[in-house]
């Protein structure tokens, strides 16, 4: 099976890609180790995704990140746009998106419910949608070929913006199911909003419409991560924010994270940084 590793861009510092192509074959099942964006713009084929089919068809929607598998079959004139990109390298702002409860439905729980399970809420748009989904397409193909001044800046905010409109799009659809991937989204979407403060197992769960065993029990299924797991790495997430913008104190950082304890937080931060919270900031200060 083909593997596309980070290697993969040119540009080391600016990792983007955007193609539009036209294919009459089958694409061979591969793997990558960077986000890829699909939209199927027109044209008919099956989608293997792990191992599953899924007919194709234009206004269809797919993310991939990590190495799950994927190719295409029965292939007709199938015209499609790839946005190929490294997120921890794009000046993304993330920490606004992951309060839109579609963003999470689409880019956080689609990618991991795939693994593991017939996914049937995928994300196809209208044709309105998709109109406007070209347009935003046009504008980056113009800013990535032209390569004028600023152009990265530019594509970043596109991307953005596309993230935006497909997460709200997601949201606008599948808001009234009760399908798991939807209770999970609002649970993660909640943890996004109140990081800062305490929180229950008993809150996520009342929030996701699950018992508390219910809520434990799948999260860990879908997420390979229990819910206390998950919550701190958003409040590391934050803390390695504001160590890199902000000059306050460790202290009132780890504070403002959700961290009643500063020793805790430092020793949390030192198992997954694999450093300590004032090396990391000089360091990303050196950076910068």
């Amino acid at each position: 099976m083909l593997h596309f590793d980070k290697g993969y861009f040119q540009d080391k510092q600016f990792p983007f890609i955007i193609r539009v192509d036209t294919i009459h074959e089958n694409f061979p099942l591969h793997t990558h180790g960077f986000t890829e964006l699909v939209v199927i713009l027109d044209g008919i084929a099956s989608q293997i995704i792990n191992n599953r089919v899924y007919d194709v068809n234009p206004g269809d929607v797919y993310l991939f990140r990590g190495n799950v598998s994927h190719g295409f079959v029965h292939v007709n004139s199938l015209r499609l746009c790839n946005i190929m990109f490294d997120p921890d390298k794009l000046l993304l702002p993330l920490f606004d998106l992951s309060t839109i409860e579609g963003y999470h439905a689409l880019f956080t729980l689609d990618p991991y419910w795939r693994k593991t399970h017939l996914f049937r809420n995928r994300m196809r748009l209208d044709d309105k949608g998709l109109g406007h989904i070209i347009q935003l397409i046009d504008q980056m193909k113009g800013e990535y070929n032209g390569k004028q001044p600023g152009h990265r800046n530019r594509l970043t905010l596109l991307l953005n913006d596309m993230i935006i409109f497909l997460s709200r799009s997601y949201y606008a659809v599948h808001k009234e199911k009760t399908g798991l991937i939807s209770r999970l989204s609002k649970a993660i979407t909640y943890m996004e909003n109140n990081y800062a403060r305490p929180i229950h197992i008993k809150e996520l769960a009342s929030t996701a419409n699950l018992s508390e065993r219910q809520f434990n029990r799948i999260f860990k299924a879908t997420l390979n991560q229990n819910p206390v797991d998950f919550l701190r790495s958003i409040r590391l997430r934050h803390a390695c924010l504001l160590l890199k913008e902000t000059n306050y104190s460790i202290k009132r950082i780890a504070s403002m994270c959700g961290f009643t304890e500063p020793d805790y937080f430092s020793r949390v931060f030192k198992k997954e940084m694999k450093t300590n919270a004032t090396a990391y900031r000089n360091q990303a200060k050196r950076i910068v």
